[in-house]
């Protein structure tokens, strides 16, 4: 399962420091951001709970207080 979010406000340095800890969570299969397209693309695994964009956004907050995460 495939997808995606907008990210806004993370620079290229933290949006690296996110995919690695993104690639952490339970059911991530693969993690990609892009700075210049706002855009946080996930593989998850099928067996992925509804709650994932909640620790999704934990995580980036985690790392950069100043993200905006939003479903597109």
């Amino acid at each position: 399962m495939i997808k995606s979010y907008k990210i806004t406000n993370v620079c290229p340095s933290c949006a690296f420091k996110v995919e690695k800890a993104l690639k952490k969570l339970k059911g991530v299969r693969e993690v990609k951001i892009s700075v210049f397209s706002e855009r946080l693309t996930l593989t998850l695994t099928d067996e992925i709970s509804e709650d994932i964009f909640d620790d999704i956004r934990k995580t980036c907050k985690k790392i950069e207080p100043d993200c905006v995460l939003s479903n597109i």
